[in-house]
């Protein structure tokens, strides 16, 4: 089916809370997901380029319901909806 199969490492460590948070709330605003900012991670790289996702068909795992709700409120009132 998939010509070529890869997985990437994405360590936490090289995101911010504040890159994390935005991208819980892209995860809920486009995608209807509640994640944990840990679990958007990602979500992260693939929407910033940190992986080479231009051109394929690519499969993002992002994990984890386990948000407060203060966290929470706090991502979606990044932007308006």
């Amino acid at each position: 089916f998939f010509k070529q199969k890869t997985a990437y490492e994405i360590p936490k460590r090289d995101w911010s809370s504040d890159v994390c948070s935005s991208n819980l709330e892209t995860a809920f605003r486009e995608f209807k997901l509640v994640v944990e900012p840990g679990g958007a991670v990602a979500l992260a790289a693939a929407l910033t380029g940190k992986l080479p996702v231009k051109g394929r068909a690519v499969a993002v795992v992002c994990s984890g319901g386990n948000v407060d709700h203060e966290t929470f409120t706090r991502a979606l009132q990044r932007r308006p909806a």
